[in-house]
């Protein structure tokens, strides 16, 4: 199953080991970090984070790339040095044959919590630059399936734990219209659609969860008020937080609430939790 992004461009004119293997989606433990948090002015606040399950993907209907062995992604551990072979499926559902481009690139946390796959001129630091693939561009000829071989090989001095990363179909650049306003600069919006099939790596050696935190901070305006609280995934497992809020104001009422909950958060990635209290009249 495919990860989907659509690219505005705005254009202005004037060798395998033995621990080399490929394994189907599991559940992974759960890891329960607590962080205990206090805002004097509302009194005692706690924050509690846990980790859950990740999402899975889905698929457009039209173009599609997947694993070949597994539902969803890749999830594929080695060690140090060591590298494994595997083919992406990319399907054409449309009743015309496709040309696409072809290529890797690293995983990243929005700040958002969302899961994203590198623009292709980033600079590619882990599965990006570690996997190779036959070809730039691919032909999939109309309702079929075509196979996509590529080697993904670990660096000797790669450090032990998660690393996130794609292989990513994209179509040529559909042409927006040129306009003008007012005798500016003309600009045109193309539009470039993409599609990526996640690379979950794991490479071998002591498992660190660790999460960190900033200071809680609020914001209010009229009776809504806002909780931020910055959490950094400071190990090197790829961690699913879950927070909670429970408020005990100075007048004795209290409530609980969630922190809108991110799909993941990767090694060294940092991010904001919020929270909302639409009626916050008591406090």
């Amino acid at each position: 199953m495919s990860h989907r992004s659509t690219i505005r461009r705005l254009i202005c004119t004037p060798q395998a080991t033995p621990d080399s293997t490929r394994k189907p989606v599991r559940a992974r433990p759960i890891r329960r970090l607590a962080l205990l948090v206090a805002v004097a002015v509302l009194g005692p606040v706690f924050a509690t984070l846990a980790v859950v399950s990740p999402a899975a993907a889905i698929d457009d209907g039209t173009l599609s790339i997947r694993p070949e062995l597994e539902s969803d992604f890749f999830h594929i551990n080695l060690a140090p040095g060591a590298a494994i072979e595997a083919n992406a499926i990319v399907s054409n559902h449309t009743d015309a044959p496709v040309t696409l481009l072809s290529y890797a690139v690293d995983g990243q946390s929005t700040q958002q919590g969302a899961f994203a796959l590198a623009a292709q001129n980033d600079v590619q630091t882990s599965v990006g630059s570690w996997v190779t693939l036959g070809a730039e561009s691919i032909t999939i000829p109309a309702n079929s399936d075509l196979t996509v071989p590529f080697r993904l090989s670990v660096p000797l001095t790669a450090t032990p734990g998660d690393y996130a990363g794609g292989i990513i179909i994209q179509s040529p650049p559909i042409q927006g219209e040129t306009t003008t306003s007012d005798g500016d600069a003309a600009l045109r919006l193309d539009v470039i659609q993409r599609q990526g099939v996640r690379i979950y790596l794991n490479v071998a050696g002591t498992a660190i969860t660790r999460l960190g935190h900033g200071d809680l901070s609020w914001e209010r305006v009229g009776d809504e008020v806002t909780f931020t609280l910055p959490i950094q995934n400071t190990g090197n497992t790829i961690l699913y937080p879950t927070a909670s809020l429970d408020l005990n104001s100075v007048i004795g009422a209290t409530t609980e609430l969630q922190f809108a909950t991110p799909e993941s958060i990767l090694p060294g990635a940092t991010l904001n939790l919020e929270a909302t209290l639409p009626q916050a009249a008591f406090i």
